[in-house]
């Protein structure tokens, strides 16, 4: 076996020490999953990440959200910051409420 295959080959060192590295966040993330997926009395949940499982599904089933809460991951989407300009004339210093 070559130096490049023995550091960086399938079985090389780099390899090794990547699943060293990510075997717990896998785990932890397959334990989030099926505690989502038991506690909302799940039969399938679809991984999105990857190659596409599903050409179409309703949003209010993607589960992603309630993941990152069982991983504790802050959600990567943002939501506005600034109070939305006053629709009431005679107070324009509110915003809509």
């Amino acid at each position: 076996m070559d130096l490049r295959n023995q550091r960086f080959g399938p079985n090389g060192d780099l390899a090794q020490q990547q699943n060293t590295i990510m075997r717990p966040v896998q785990e932890k993330v397959l334990q989030a999953i099926q505690d989502v997926a038991k506690e909302g009395d799940y039969d399938y949940i679809f991984d999105k990440s990857g190659q596409v499982l599903l050409m179409y599904s309703n949003p209010k089933y993607d589960l992603t959200q309630q993941v990152l809460d069982k991983l504790k991951i802050p959600s990567t989407t943002t939501t506005p910051t600034t109070t939305p300009p006053s629709t009431n004339p005679q107070n324009p210093g509110q915003g809509i409420h």
